[in-house]
């Protein structure tokens, strides 16, 4: 996912809202993610208890003083079976 333009900014990213769910699901879970440093642009982050071999989507919003910005679309990815999946 990439970061909107430098024009739709509205200043420092405080918190980003990250969403995922099983592809056909109608409801999100969503989880609030705050980064160390703000100016560190590479932030990870892991979900857990995810369910190996089935399909999510993922989305994330960020928010800044001025509020929540939008849902970037999603992506789809399937976590391996075998693996401890994403673990924050």
């Amino acid at each position: 996912m990439q970061l909107p333009d430098e024009s739709q900014r509205n200043g420092n990213i405080t918190i980003y809202s990250i969403e995922y769910r099983l592809v056909g699901e109608s409801s999100f879970t969503t989880v609030l993610y705050v980064p160390d440093n703000h100016l560190d642009t590479s932030h990870l982050y892991s979900l857990s208890g995810l369910s190996g071999g089935r399909m999510y989507e993922v989305r994330v919003a960020a928010m800044t003083s001025v509020g929540l910005g939008p849902f970037t679309n999603t992506t789809q990815f399937v976590p391996a079976p075998s693996e401890r999946i994403l673990d924050h």
